[in-house]
C-alpha cells in the first residue's frame, strides 16, 4: 500500500523538533546573551534543547530509514522535487551540526572564560578538547543557526505555496488531523 501521509511517529518527531527550532528562533537573542554571561537557566535551556534536537534528529533518521516518507505529488516540477530533497538533507545536516557545533563552541568558551555549561537538572555538560579555536566555533555555530532560520523560512513559504497556490494539499502529509 502506498502511503500519502507521514506516520504519526514521524509527524510527532517533526513537530516537536520544529517547535524547539522555532523556540530557538524566538528566544535566540536571549539565548545568545545567556551564552555570554546571562542567566544559568537560559544557558541550561539552550544546551538542553540543543541536546534534545540532536537526539530527536538521530531518532528521526532511524525512523525515516525504517519508514520511508510518502511520495511527493506527481504534479511537482523536477526542480521542486530536487529542491525539496536538498533542503531536507540540509535540514538534517543542520539539526546534527548545530548541536555538535554548539557543544564544541561551549567547550571553547568554557576553556577561555571558565564558564560551566549545565543541562536542565544541573548535570554538567562534558567538554570537548578544543584548543586555540577561540571565536571560530561560536561564530560557526551562529552562522549555522542563521542558515537554519533562512531554510526554515524557505520551508514554510514552500509549504504555503503548495497549499494555497498549487492546491496540491501537500500539508496534509505532515499536519495531524488534516485530510
Amino acid at each position: 500500500m502506498i502511503r500519502s501521509r507521514y506516520s504519526a511517529v514521524a509527524m510527532a518527531l517533526h513537530w516537536i523538533t520544529a517547535l524547539i527550532i522555532i523556540a530557538f528562533f524566538v528566544f535566540g537573542e536571549s539565548m545568545i546573551e545567556a551564552d555570554h554571561g546571562g542567566t544559568d537557566f537560559t544557558r541550561a535551556l539552550h544546551v538542553s534543547l540543543g541536546l534534545l534536537v540532536l537526539v530527536l534528529t538521530l531518532v528521526r533518521l532511524l525512523w525515516r530509514v525504517a519508514n520511508p516518507p510518502p511520495a511527493l505529488p506527481s504534479t511537482m516540477k523536477g526542480w521542486e522535487v530536487t529542491t525539496s530533497k536538498i533542503s531536507h538533507a540540509v535540514f538534517y545536516l543542520l539539526m546534527l551540526a548545530l548541536p555538535l557545533s554548539g557543544w564544541l563552541a561551549a567547550s571553547a568558551v568554557s576553556a577561555e572564560d571558565n564558564i560551566i555549561f549545565t543541562l536542565l537538572g544541573g548535570m554538567i555538560l562534558p567538554l570537548a578538547a578544543v584548543a586555540n579555536l577561540g571565536e571560530l566555533l561560536p561564530e560557526a555555530h551562529s552562522l549555522a543557526g542563521n542558515v537554519m532560520i533562512a531554510l526554515l523560512a524557505l520551508h514554510v513559504l514552500a509549504a504555503l505555496k503548495h497549499q494555497f497556490i498549487d492546491k496540491d494539499n501537500l500539508l496534509a502529509r505532515i499536519v495531524p488531523g488534516m485530510r
